[in-house]
């Protein structure tokens, strides 16, 4: 199946993460799309309380996954932090 599919790594990828289960799971989904080859940035304006989502964090950031703390008003400059 692999070899049917293209290649799209390399390709940036916004993930949105709520504060707690949701926030969890797109924290999970960034550190497997980057071992997959993409660019994962997370956006997690309210992170979780708990210290599972810390760690959660703290593995991201040893992945050097970048985190925005807002998102820019214009989706001009969303484009432009991903080239």
């Amino acid at each position: 199946m692999a070899s049917r599919r293209p290649r799209i790594s390399n390709t940036s990828i916004l993930i949105c993460c709520g504060s707690e289960l949701l926030g969890k799971s797109g924290l999970v989904a960034a550190r497997h799309l980057k071992l997959f080859g993409f660019r994962p940035t997370i956006y997690n304006p309210q992170p979780g309380k708990t210290p599972h989502y810390h760690r959660l964090i703290r593995q991201c950031q040893e992945f050097e996954i970048s985190f925005l703390s807002y998102l820019p008003n214009e989706s001009r400059l969303i484009a432009e932090s991903y080239e």
